[in-house]
């Protein structure tokens, strides 16, 4: 049970660390200040709340 838990956590991390690099990317293709991680995790994690 353990290991089951820890590999979702660690997907979850991966996903959200995903996300913000392609967010850190698009923002370098239009020229402006990426927001920080943590500003794409709470937007990421309202949008699965709705969800």
């Amino acid at each position: 049970m353990y290991i089951n838990s820890l590999f979702v956590l660690l997907s979850v991390y991966f996903q959200r660390k995903q996300v913000f690099n392609r967010v850190e990317a698009r923002a370098d293709e239009l020229n402006v200040k990426p927001p920080s991680h943590m500003t794409v995790y709470r937007i990421l994690q309202l949008i699965i709340v709705q969800a």
